[in-house]
């Protein structure tokens, strides 16, 4: 393998960590309301576990130094220290010091818990003796100090231990310190689980993000992607969509669909196709603004262009395009309520011109007149007087919608919405159409990351659903 193969199987695993991180990251978001009532609950029960046989912990500690008849003149100190940090530890794991203590005190053994520190290269030791009882915790510091020097002698010789300052006493375990140790547990099972869970959505949780996904699930052809659009709410605004038209229109947008429209005119002038249909695999995914979009752009490349909304459920052109007033849909023409120059009209923006046929104002659910032979004699009767019709469809994964259309187009344009539909819808859908013998042109990722930068432009993943939508725009 050649140092440039390693340098980018290198370069594709280190996306992919990050891949699989960012992944993890979401799946925890997805799941934080789940994560932070666990932590509540188990910070809960463990707070009622350990309170409800909680009893107060007291701490009683000195500082003594310790004086002994080993060496002399100024070595004393020293060697003195040296000793007591190796031998101190032996003497109270001996048992010997547990043992008189208890005996001093009337017991049958320490009722407490006795550890000593010795501060590095000095005769300097801190006695700390924790009980349940305050009383009890003086009483084994008391013993400690006076039998000592007992249980030393046979080690080091005789020996004194000298009081440096006052005794402190405190509470070594509260019922503050048990809530805090519960909520501290707690929160790390809970942030454990939503790890796990994390790692479960990153690793079932499959979407589309890059043209590999594409190559990887469907052998369709990939056009290019739109970045995330990023547009400024202005109060006076009453646009909803995504226009190309408009001032100050984001270049990225802008050069990203040009470079999609070059790729799919060759392709359907490859295949003489002049009927396209643009559909998606779930709603959301924003094929109405990609439709709307696409065809202002072959507009402005000379074309002639009748855009249909097509969605007879949730009809959105209007919406996209920010245009008021109420017009016969393309149903009312194919139920023959109304003729074809009474239900298109004409779009003109900054001199470019194109022709549309909204849906209808009331959605409807009598969607089997898109499947019928009128259908086909109203495209056959269009497509003489325009070089290109778009279909806006629905999407093809879910509802029946745009299959009734398939025998009736010549191409479709499948758009994908970054890290947004499960694999397996966009496998569905695409399936569905091929299987209809319809020429898949190619599929186009929508609010994605830029190719050239890395970085997306955040105008936000839409979410129209059928009967009702939500607030968010598609991008």
């Amino acid at each position: 393998m050649s140092e440039k193969e390693k340098e980018i199987n290198e370069e594709e695993d280190a996306i992919d960590l990050i891949s699989l991180i960012d992944e993890l990251l979401k799946g925890m978001a997805h799941f934080w309301i789940l994560i932070l009532l666990t932590a509540v609950l188990l910070s809960s029960f463990f707070a009622w576990r350990s309170l409800r046989s909680f009893s107060p912990t007291y701490k009683v500690e000195a500082n003594v130094s310790v004086a002994t008849d080993i060496g002399d003149g100024s070595d004393q100190s020293q060697s003195t220290a040296n000793l007591l940090g190796k031998v101190f530890p032996y003497i109270l794991t001996s048992g010997l010091l547990s043992d008189i203590v208890a005996e001093d005190l009337g017991r049958a053994s320490v009722p407490g818990k006795i550890s000593v520190t010795n501060v590095p290269n000095t005769p300097l030791l801190t006695i700390s003796v924790t009980s349940s009882s305050q009383s009890d915790a003086s009483a084994i510091l008391e013993s400690v100090i006076n039998n000592y020097p007992k249980v030393a002698q046979y080690v080091v010789g005789s020996t004194t231990l000298n009081m440096i300052g006052e005794r402190k006493s405190s509470v070594a375990v509260s019922r503050r310190s048990v809530v805090i140790r519960a909520v501290r547990n707690g929160t790390i099972l809970s942030l454990a689980m939503g790890v796990i869970l994390g790692l479960f959505y990153a690793l079932t949780y499959k979407t589309i993000k890059t043209p590999k996904d594409i190559r990887s699930v469907v052998n369709t052809s990939y056009l290019g992607t739109l970045p995330v659009y990023r547009k400024k709410k202005r109060k006076n605004s009453s646009s909803a969509g995504i226009n190309i038209l408009e001032t100050n229109v984001q270049q990225s947008y802008l050069e990203a669909l040009r470079q999609i429209r070059t790729k799919l005119e060759r392709r359907l002038n490859k295949h003489h196709a002049k009927v396209l249909m643009v559909t998606s695999s779930i709603p959301g995914e924003g094929k109405s603004t990609v439709s709307a979009n696409l065809a202002i752009s072959m507009a402005m490349n000379n074309k002639n262009v009748l855009l249909i909304d097509a969605d007879l459920r949730n009809p959105s052109l209007k919406e996209v395009l920010n245009v008021k007033g109420s017009y016969p849909g393309i149903a009312s023409v194919l139920n023959g309520k109304s003729s074809f120059s009474q239900a298109v009209s004409s779009y003109e923006n900054q001199g470019i011109k194109l022709h549309l046929m909204f849906g209808s104002d009331t959605p409807t659910k009598q969607i089997e007149v898109l499947g019928s032979p009128v259908m086909k004699q109203f495209l056959d009767h269009v497509k003489n007087r325009y070089d290109l019709i778009i279909l806006d469809t629905p999407p093809s994964a879910m509802l029946a919608d745009a299959m009734m259309l398939a025998n009736y187009v010549d191409a479709t344009l499948y758009v994908i919405m970054y890290d947004y539909a499960r694999r397996q819808y966009v496998i569905d859908g695409i399936t569905e159409l091929t299987g209809a013998n319809v020429y898949v042109a190619g599929c186009v990722i929508n609010a994605g990351k830029d190719e050239a930068s890395g970085y997306g432009y955040g105008y936000g993943k839409g979410s129209y659903y059928y009967g009702k939508s939500k607030t968010k725009t598609t991008a």
